[in-house]
């Protein structure tokens, strides 16, 4: 009996220890189209050639365009939406690396 049950306690505790484990990998996962919309997409738009209103008062980047997809470098992109440019607002504070990184692939995948 002793024997059944250091064994069930050998596996209730692998069992926490993985669950802990798992929690810490979620947060490595960043929905990068979903923080798309949240942060950039009232400026970049949602197809991300910064048709909307305020992305043409900003003067915002066309994220589509194929020039300055070739030309941008993806450390450029994150420096940029880490640190903020021109008028755009800084995301070090607000966002994890994972998720400006997932940003950074988002913005990748609108070149045309």
């Amino acid at each position: 009996m002793q024997k059944y049950m250091k064994c069930l306690l050998a596996v209730a505790a692998l069992f926490v220890s993985y669950a802990g484990q798992a929690q810490q990998m979620d947060g490595l996962v960043a929905d990068g189209p979903a923080l798309y919309a949240e942060y950039c997409a009232k400026c970049h738009g949602k197809n991300g050639r910064s048709n909307t209103f305020i992305g043409l008062l900003t003067f915002s980047q066309n994220l589509t365009n194929a020039a300055w997809q070739a030309e941008t470098l993806d450390a450029d992109i994150y420096a940029a939406i880490a640190g903020g440019r021109r008028m755009m607002p800084s995301y070090a504070d607000k966002l994890s690396v994972v998720e400006l990184q997932a940003l950074v692939d988002v913005v990748r995948d609108l070149q045309r």
